[in-house]
């Protein structure tokens, strides 16, 4: 079988506008369930997570002084890859002691090895989110490690 190579990012043009995070993100977060997290630094006041590891990255995230910003990334955004939509999970704005901000998006699973994913088109989809988010500069990065996902990708 030959390997599949990641298809380069082309810029298409589509935008989203910034109402649409918060109108349809904050239907998203106001089903009763134990995997809410109350937040302060997101454009609504809850988040609702997939799973345990979600939960755990949002208060994460919520506790750390140099999170400026950030949000669970609601289901309708997708990047387009040769296996259809992958939706990553979550975007947010850091603060470097060095003054800089710093934009991530990162992908938060149970493991942080490929061949341990649930599923092989996981693996897939995280490859070329990968090579979406390099081409376009964005810190991209994958894992179930809190302290590992927060610092600069160098994968």
């Amino acid at each position: 079988m030959s390997p599949i190579r990641a298809a380069v990012p082309k810029p298409t043009g589509d935008s989203w506008r910034a109402e649409l995070f918060k109108e349809w993100h904050q239907a998203e977060t106001i089903a009763p369930t134990s995997m809410v997290v109350a937040v302060t630094k997101s454009i609504t006041d809850k988040i609702v997570c997939d799973s345990g590891i979600e939960k755990t990255f949002a208060q994460f995230l919520e506790n750390r002084d140099d999170v400026l910003l950030f949000i669970k990334l609601p289901h309708w955004f997708k990047i387009d890859t040769p296996l259809h939509g992958y939706n990553p999970d979550w975007a947010f704005v850091r603060e470097h002691p060095e003054g800089k901000i710093l934009y991530f998006v990162r992908e938060t699973k149970g493991t942080d090895k490929l061949e341990e994913l649930q599923w092989e088109s996981e693996g897939w989809k995280i490859k070329f989110g990968s090579a979406h988010f390099e081409k376009l500069k964005v810190d991209y990065f994958w894992g179930y490690d809190p302290n590992v996902l927060i610092e600069v990708s160098h994968r």
